[in-house]
């Protein structure tokens, strides 16, 4: 993973060195193997190398050829389909870097280049001929692209700090964002946390000229046709080849790899594989949270660990790293990295997963095999997956799909739903109950407009099963999560990869018939299927899911709650800021009480407390010049 950042301003004859500098101080600190850089009288672009891919050693960027320029932080999956397109004609061959197969695909497609793209990237080229910056961003959203546009000035960027680093950048509070966030609700998916700063979304490419700025929507998930094979045999037999590929292609690096293993299906499905395919198994090792042990060696919770030891057995893992704790110094320190990593708030934050990110640093791992995103797709449920059946007039494999599963009751509901229009069905979802978000906001009427705006923007996904798969892959949580797990890696010289989100896996798992894809006694059944002889039978059959691994933040928050307490009692009484007006700090303090029955689950205390909230007064303590530690490197 690299970053990538510049300036163009059509508006003025030159951009100053001290721009440059600017740029590069902020951006500099995770300590890049190589730093390069193109200045041409109004244009200056960047490029910070982490080493990682063996074409990438070797590799200068930002890299030219014909009157073209490209920085990119770029994996390219589908490399040998390219290098056919373009007759082997990059300048190394076989050899070139994934920025060479770009810039080739640029110069022979235009900006239809990117219907051709597989894999994760960001990138910008300038076209010296037509003036123009033309800047997209992968079809996921596994590397993040920011931008900023005031008067003729355009400035991108792979974290927002890059932008911030300049004096004349504006860096305005995004007033809507924030209550969005104290509300406890999603704004717009390509709003940042300062009002003048974007995010470019998945699947999305932007042209900036002279003549101005567009936007435009390269990929949207599709449905594509389905797969006919002969048997179900066969069926499993493919989707193991296309997660294979989907794991092959992301252990491309000559650098350790990292497997977070968690003992879940999918992440040990991962481990699995990519145990059968690395070479040395020396390079292979894996990371787990696990809960710590009391007083008498007992857990509070029994965890996953039973299952992570199953599969480190079975895969013959050599180096297997677990943590029981975050390691932080004081209370309010995973807060201060929330605001550094993303310089200011956001929606998601991937805080939580830093205590395995350093543990990674140390041993100079720079890929790590995330799981995230099989519930999306590829591992989900399925468990409604009849009800296309229905949809697709298949009467009698809806007929026996209800029979099998039990579920008599059901034709009548379905029948007379399908005969509902959509308006209609989708107001009778959105008044269901649990539609009313709580929030801490204190100015009734907006939080009324908030709470409006949610539940008109909540869809209900009226189609079937692959309708809500499509969703799933790009709702809002799925690429917050993502872009947050990106912003978070890049700071322990890391980059994250997304087998279970492969563009071809996924347009594949979607090709299967309704029979293949859905079973009525056993969920995930295609993911299961498929790794029979690779999965420990314990966990491919496991049907359970047990508490959460990172729950040792909810323990050492408990020992924390009385300090948390204390200070939003001094935040409340010093904050003199409009917004703490508006911040409900007495559920914000009763949210941290040990005593109060509605803080408890099970027995036991579990402080609901509010991140995005405290994240947000943090902010605002700190002056609104974080920095993390206060005063401190985060590389220390």
């Amino acid at each position: 993973m690299s970053t990538i950042f510049g300036i163009y301003d059509p508006g003025r004859l030159a951009i100053s060195e001290k721009e440059v500098q600017e740029m590069t101080h902020a951006m500099d600190y995770w300590a890049p193997d190589d730093r390069g850089y193109l200045q041409q009288d109004n244009l200056f672009l960047a490029h910070l190398m982490l080493h990682n891919t063996p074409e990438s050693l070797n590799e200068k960027q930002p890299f030219g050829q014909a009157g073209c320029y490209i920085t990119a932080d770029a994996r390219i999956d589908n490399r040998d389909e390219i290098l056919g397109m373009l007759h082997n004609k990059p300048p190394e061959g076989i050899h070139s870097p994934d920025a060479a197969l770009i810039l080739g695909l640029y110069h022979r497609f235009g900006k239809d280049c990117v219907q051709y793209l597989a894999g994760d990237f960001a990138f910008c080229i300038w076209d010296a001929r037509s003036k123009e910056l033309f800047c997209v961003r992968d079809q996921i959203g596994v590397k993040n692209l920011f931008y900023y546009l005031k008067d003729s000035a355009f400035i991108f960027s792979s974290e927002p700090r890059g932008i911030l680093a300049l004096p004349w950048a504006d860096d305005d509070i995004d007033e809507e964002f924030v209550e969005h966030l104290l509300a406890d609700t999603d704004p717009d998916p390509d709003r940042t946390f300062h009002r003048y700063i974007r995010r470019l979304l998945p699947g999305q490419y932007l042209v900036y000229s002279p003549k101005g700025i567009t936007v435009s929507k390269y990929w949207k998930p599709e449905l594509p046709r389905l797969l006919r094979l002969g048997s179900r045999r066969e069926y499993f037999d493919a989707f193991r080849e296309q997660l294979e590929m989907a794991v092959s292609c992301r252990l491309r690096t000559v650098f350790p790899v990292s497997a977070e293993l968690s003992g879940g299906l999918d992440s040990s499905g991962i481990t699995c594989l990519a145990a059968s395919l690395v070479r040395d198994k020396d390079n292979l090792y894996t990371f787990s949270n696990v809960m710590p042990k009391g007083p008498g060696g007992q857990k509070p919770y029994r965890d996953e660990e039973e299952y992570i030891d199953l599969v480190i057995r079975s895969c013959e893992i050599r180096h297997a790293v677990k943590v029981h704790s975050s390691g932080r110094a004081y209370p309010l320190e995973h807060h201060d990295l929330d605001i550094f990593v993303n310089s200011g708030v956001d929606v998601y934050s991937a805080a939580w997963q830093d205590p395995l990110r350093k543990e990674m640093l140390n041993r100079n791992i720079r890929v790590t095999l995330s799981g995230f995103g099989g519930d999306e797709a590829v591992t989900n449920k399925s468990g409604w997956y009849f009800k296309d059946f229905l949809r697709e007039g298949e009467y009698l494999k809806f007929l026996r799909a209800i029979h099998e599963k039990r579920l008599y009751g059901l034709p009548f509901r379905m029948l007379a739903r399908g005969m509902i229009p959509d308006p209609i069905l989708q107001r009778i979802y959105l008044k269901r109950p649990g539609y009313k978000r709580k929030n801490f906001l204190l100015d009734t009427q907006r939080s009324s407009d908030l709470e409006g705006r949610f539940i008109r923007n909540k869809q209900l996904t009226l189609g079937g099963f692959r309708e809500r798969i499509l969703h799933l892959i790009t709702r809002d949580y799925t690429v917050q999560r993502i872009q947050s797990e990106g912003l978070f890696s890049i700071m322990r010289r890391l980059e994250p990869r997304f087998p279970l989100m492969d563009i071809r896996l996924l347009q594949f798992y979607l090709s299967l018939p309704l029979d293949i894809i859905g079973n009525p006694f056993q969920n995930r059944y295609v993911f299961r299927e498929s790794l029979k002889g690779i999965l420990p039978e314990e966990v491919r059959l496991r049907s359970d899911k047990l508490i959460s691994a990172g729950i040792y933040y909810v323990q050492e928050s408990r020992g924390d709650a009385p300090n948390y307490q204390e200070w939003l009692r001094e935040r409340q009484a010093t904050e003199r800021s409009g917004w703490a007006k508006r911040i409900d700090f007495t559920k914000l303090i009763n949210g941290w009480d040990s005593a109060s029955e509605a803080n408890r689950k099970d027995g036991q205390f579990f402080p609901p407390g509010s991140f995005r909230t405290e994240c947000f007064l943090r902010y605002l303590e700190l002056g609104m010049k974080p920095s993390f530690p206060v005063g401190k490197s985060p590389k220390t």
